[in-house]
């Protein structure tokens, strides 16, 4: 199937009555490249096969008129730019896009520019022995980040990338200067934001967007008007329903609202679909196909859903706790110790710094005396505006200048715990 990442597969489940087709997400794009083509041959080869007793197929952009193709490529919006760009590339990109991101490498190569990822990940991902044919960078077109600084500006491409609201964090953080030192921007960088937000990340992605124009670069700020996710359009699903015929149809991933307007486009099919053989169930519904017949079953209903457990509380943890814990799991946890007297406004005992789970980089010994150091000169500077009544601040402004050290060195976020004592109050 066609879709962002390539070999993406649906699943034909063989029974006696037929097949159990479910589609994965998908695109009609007859100009895909290879690794990432539908296979019409096979599709048309196994509905005449044996019949599609069931089709489940994806309603996210069900509403969304014609196909998606072409409108899920970026090259026509950004290939001016690569070829006649007298400064930096800046572009940013969902990671998980790998047929765009397949787009910018192959833009980049044709301009002769030098690939930078800010991040490992990607780079890591296109390193694998499955991609690497597939997404083929050669040596004198990539670069590392920590050359950025001594390469010609026209010959420089940064690939920003993230899942979800990272991506947003990174291009926040990079124009912030806290990924790399000494780097500036000028009228002659190009920012292009090739991720356009999504639900729930709509705050972030307004501020990196921001921080993107605060550069003075040139923005391109690419929205979904002018790129369409990678999800099936009305004329996609109806090529689709119209190649397989399935007996029954239950539209499936999507609001209700988008569940309704799939149904609907199987309907103007005039191919005998009515509200017998086409089912729209909420999640935990269930529909017994006996004989061929398929029949729902209104009565039960599964309980399900996403259960938290945490000890022996099932169903009642809180999202703050579990970001803290991912947070914890990822990036590890600093926890900042020091006795002070708050009448005499100095500290009493030398300050104490324990560190869990937080990987460090070849020079970790620099980072952990640099931390120190900070520690010791926030508490010096802090302890004479201390008062009762604002310890939290006191504490924030401590961890506030040791995060932002860390997030610049390391790239890293762990959860940084405070721990001051004043003897005063014992």
């Amino acid at each position: 199937m066609t879709h962002s990442v390539p070999g993406t597969l649906s699943v034909a489940i063989d029974t006696d009555e037929g097949y159990i087709f479910y589609a994965s997400d998908f695109i009609i794009d007859f100009g895909a490249p290879s690794t990432n083509q539908m296979d019409f041959k096979l599709l048309t080869t196994l509905s005449l096969k044996k019949k599609i007793l069931i089709l489940f197929s994806e309603s996210c952009d069900a509403d969304k008129p014609g196909h998606a193709s072409p409108n899920h490529r970026i090259t026509q919006h950004i290939q001016r730019e690569f070829l006649e760009s007298k400064g930096r590339i800046f572009i940013s990109v969902y990671s998980q896009n790998l047929y765009n991101l397949r787009e910018i490498i192959e833009l980049a190569v044709k301009a002769n520019k030098k690939i930078i990822f800010l991040t490992d990940e990607v780079e890591k991902l296109f390193s694998h022995e499955l991609l690497e044919s597939m997404y083929s960078i050669p040596a004198n077109n990539r670069a590392n980040i920590s050359e950025i600084n001594r390469l010609r500006e026209q010959d420089v491409l940064v690939l920003i990338d993230g899942c979800g609201e990272d991506v947003f964090q990174s291009i926040i953080s990079f124009t912030n200067g806290e990924l790399v030192n000494n780097l500036t921007f000028n009228e002659n960088d190009t920012f292009i934001i090739a991720c356009p937000g999504v639900a729930g990340t709509e705050k972030i992605s307004i501020k990196a967007i921001d921080n993107a124009y605060k550069t003075g670069a040139h923005v391109i700020n690419l929205t979904r008007k002018e790129i369409c996710s990678m999800h099936a359009h009305e004329e996609d699903l109806k090529m689709l329903i119209t190649m397989l015929e399935p007996k029954y149809y239950l539209p499936i991933k999507g609001e209700y609202r988008q569940l309704m307007n799939n149904a609907k486009i199987a309907l103007s099919l005039n191919k005998g679909y009515n509200h017998n053989n086409i089912f729209i169930f909420d999640n935990g519904m269930i529909l017994n196909i006996e004989n061929g017949i398929a029949k729902p079953d209104f009565k039960t209903v599964i309980e399900n859903g996403d259960i938290m457990v945490d000890g022996i509380g099932v169903g009642n943890v809180v999202d703050s706790v579990i970001q803290e814990r991912i947070a914890m799991a990822t990036d590890g946890v600093i926890i900042l110790g020091a006795v002070i007297s708050s009448s005499q406004k100095k500290i009493i005992t030398s300050q104490d710094v324990q560190m869990r789970g937080f990987v460090f980089l070849k020079d970790s010994e620099n980072v952990v005396k640099q931390i120190n150091s900070i520690f010791e000169d926030a508490l010096h500077t802090s302890i004479t505006n201390y008062y009762e009544g604002k310890e939290k601040e006191f504490i924030n402004k401590i961890t506030d200048k040791i995060s932002k050290y860390i997030r610049k060195e390391t790239k890293k976020q762990p959860i940084i715990i405070a721990n001051i004592i004043d003897i005063d109050k014992l």
